[in-house]
């Protein structure tokens, strides 16, 4: 978040220079992927508000790395369970994680941070996934 320059300059004189030097951050929304995966979702059917406010938030959220093919790669998929079902998953029976690294199969549950979409994304008219996250894994 940037302050205008006469915001940052009125909280320099009032409270010193370290009351600009570091960014003001607001902290990451605890997202619950049991919530995100349970909805009654269906093609071009509105999201409920409560999940499309979050889009292009910070989030934090927990989940199981699903094992298929995951080996030396920086996109994975979290699932809610750890049943570790064979097959792709419905488009919103997942989170869509984009990691700044490379990564093989973890297992056991995982917390995820970063910046989360929301939204039908299609590739040759099929919807392939409505929740995504850039970010990385703790």
């Amino acid at each position: 978040m940037h302050l205008p320059r006469w915001t940052a300059a009125l909280l320099c004189a009032t409270l010193g220079p370290l009351a600009v030097a570091a960014p003001l951050r607001l902290a990451p929304v605890e997202v619950d992927i049991q919530k995100l995966t349970s909805i009654d979702y269906q093609q071009g059917k509105e999201l409920p508000k409560e999940i499309r406010d979050l889009d292009g938030k910070e989030i934090v959220i927990s989940g199981y790395m699903q094992s298929q093919a995951v080996r030396d790669t920086d996109t994975i998929l979290i699932i809610s369970d750890s049943c570790q079902c064979t097959g792709t998953p419905l488009p919103h029976h997942f989170v869509r994680v984009k990691l700044d690294q490379k990564t093989n199969y973890k297992p056991g549950q995982l917390t995820f941070t970063g910046k989360f979409s929301v939204g039908e994304e299609l590739e040759d008219g099929f919807v392939t996934s409505i929740y995504r996250l850039a970010g990385r894994f703790f």
